[in-house]
């Protein structure tokens, strides 16, 4: 996704804000406004890898809005900026763990200052390889992303019609896929992501609590690259993770 756009939340201080606006504009972002309000922060949950929060003393009238704000960063592993008092700040850490923000940057500032600190983050986020995890557990899901978020941009969903609508704007490097989910199970999520020609060269690793022979047969009949147990403690997962990687790229020279 093009790290040239930004989503700037606020509601009121306009002249304050204006300026912000005005400023990362003048170096080549594309600003799109928006209310903390939970709908309108859905509809524009996947125009952007950056988002500024522009506090101000409507935090607790607007407090499911930054609830979804800070579930919908942790889970697509954007980039949240805040800029408020110091007390704002700290309100807003009531509703969302410090884990969550990327910088958090006190009043008045320099925006150029916020602009360094996005230009690094982007730089560094393209050295990292995308992985998106498809797992209708929610309990496994964070835990898969806090295993590997610290080599990795992890990105969750928790159905393939969720994970469809991702891959329609995204192309991660890898896909790990729970075999067995509700409604559309893994192989025909896998079905779906292949007969997409566009889609279709991006790997993908099943996930699979099952061990016995019978089951890994049939995990394996369809070809994936490859298959982890989710019993697999969250050294040996990265260090699978780091191996497919590296099996990846000796095979591309």
């Amino acid at each position: 996704m093009d790290d040239s756009k930004v989503v700037l939340i606020s509601k009121g201080s306009m002249f304050l804000v204006n300026n912000v606006r005005d400023k990362l504009a003048e170096n080549g972002y594309e600003v799109i406004d928006a209310a903390p309000e939970v709908e309108e922060l859905s509809d524009l949950r996947h125009e952007a890898n950056n988002f500024i929060l522009y506090l101000g003393d409507y935090l607790e009238e607007c407090k499911n809005a930054i609830i979804y704000l800070k579930d919908s960063i942790i889970e697509d592993e954007k980039n949240l900026y805040l800029i408020g008092s110091p007390d704002e700040i700290q309100q807003f850490y009531k509703y969302a763990p410090k884990s969550c923000v990327r910088k958090a940057m006190v009043r008045p500032l320099n925006v150029k200052d916020l602009i360094e600190v996005m230009e690094d983050d982007s730089q560094e986020a393209d050295r990292k390889k995308s992985i998106l995890v498809i797992d209708d557990d929610s309990t496994y899901l964070r835990s898969i992303h806090d295993w590997l978020s610290g080599k990795y941009q992890v990105v969750m969903v928790n159905s393939g019609m969720n994970a469809l609508t991702y891959l329609a704007s995204h192309q991660p490097d890898l896909i790990l896929l729970d075999y067995s989910m509700p409604i559309a199970d893994g192989p025909m999520v896998m079905e779906m992501i292949q007969s997409d020609v566009n889609l279709s060269k991006i790997p993908i690793i099943f996930l699979t609590g099952k061990s016995d022979r019978e089951s890994v047969a049939k995990v394996l009949e369809l070809r994936p690259a490859g298959y982890l147990l989710k019993s697999l403690n969250p050294y040996q997962l990265v260090k699978s993770v780091d191996h497919f990687f590296e099996k990846k790229k000796l095979e591309q020279v």
